[in-house]
């Protein structure tokens, strides 16, 4: 049975009602942080890990500030390996660089306010 409520938890995020705010939720943020903390300088991971990292970065472009603007250099970084999913590939600094934003522990957290548009739609 559906209620009404302020705030909802939809696809990853939670949306408030009265302050117009989205945000991750608790879940994605810890399966954000528990991806990154497979990428430690000149450690292994799986080119798959890569990809989901990416896939991460992508669903919390929206609610992120600057998020897409962060997530370039990863995606070029693994965009010039060319590998097989499951192929290991080693962490350098180029690309613990390239996630620095993403390690800084308020980055996940901050909500992002809504505007209402002209047209009548919320954006981000």
């Amino acid at each position: 049975m559906l209620s009404p409520a302020q705030t909802v938890l939809f696809l990853g995020l939670r949306l408030n009602s009265v302050p117009f705010t989205a945000r991750l939720s608790a879940e994605r943020v810890e399966a954000f942080r528990a991806c990154l903390a497979h990428f430690q300088p000149r450690k292994y991971v799986l080119f798959r890990s890569c990809l989901r990292l990416l896939g991460l970065m992508a669903s919390a472009i929206l609610v992120v500030r600057l998020g897409r603007l962060h997530m370039r250099e990863f995606q070029r970084w693994v965009a010039a390996l060319r590998l097989d999913p499951a192929r290991r590939v080693m962490v350098t600094m180029k690309c613990v660089m390239a996630l620095r934003h993403w390690l800084h522990p308020f980055f996940l957290e901050r909500a992002y306010l809504w505007v209402l548009s002209y047209r009548g739609r919320w954006s981000l």
